[in-house]
């Protein structure tokens, strides 16, 4: 967890950087137009992925501030209304209503079902388009006898008016209430495209990295 605290702090660092880099320039570029007047502009965010042809489709639920149920931080809960887990976030889970079970089996491993929800898939990979350094960071802490955390955020912006670069950390982790539950899984996605007049390059990288301990339930004491 610490390590991936300083990491955070890390990327973190590099977008700030950057935004005062950025407003340095607009400065710059706005003391000879009317004392600054006009040099301020909404900010624009345009969304995309790619299908199986390598064809751009918009991604209708744009990313912003809104507020519409961040409570719920358990990726299982938003996946079904009523989910059965091994106890702990971020551990392998079932819906407990039968429809929703096959839109659980996302993985082409079966294996990895129980993942599903926490890995960052090719598929999954979103490109943007901004006039401004976008920044989006959703954070929730348990309890401390669980200490769970989750942790989502988004860094992007553009070089130039066709290039952008952004990349997204993910984190879900939980120390459980006994020994041996601890969950932590880790994703990490930089992306870069290229829209010019002839010329489109799409770049992605995925890492996921799944901790999970197996404490095979609690040990009987009374023999």
């Amino acid at each position: 967890m610490t390590k991936f605290i300083k990491y955070f702090a890390l990327c973190l660092l590099v977008c700030l950087t950057s935004g005062v880099a950025l407003a340095q320039s607009s400065k710059g570029k706005s003391k000879g137009s009317d004392k600054g007047k006009g040099s301020e502009y909404p900010l624009k965010v345009k969304i995309w992925q790619l299908n199986d042809n390598c064809e751009q489709i918009d991604y209708n639920l744009d990313r912003d501030t809104s507020l519409h149920l961040f409570q719920v931080y358990d990726y299982n809960d938003k996946k079904s209304l009523s989910v059965s887990n091994l106890g702990n976030m971020g551990s392998p889970y079932i819906s407990n209503i039968f429809d929703d079970r096959e839109q659980n089996r996302q993985s082409p491993v079966f294996f990895m079902d129980y993942v599903s929800d926490f890995v960052t898939k090719p598929e999954d990979t979103k490109y943007y388009q901004v006039n401004h350094p976008y920044t989006w960071l959703y954070y929730a802490q348990t309890p401390k006898a669980r200490n769970g955390q989750v942790i989502d955020f988004t860094h992007t912006q553009n070089v130039s008016k066709k290039f952008n670069w952004g990349f997204n950390v993910g984190l879900v982790g939980s120390t459980g209430r006994i020994s041996r539950q601890h969950m932590r899984n880790t994703t990490f996605s930089p992306q870069m495209s290229y829209n010019g007049k002839h010329l489109k390059i799409h770049f992605f990288y995925k890492f996921n990295k799944f901790y999970t301990e197996e404490y095979g339930g609690i040990i009987d004491t009374i023999e």
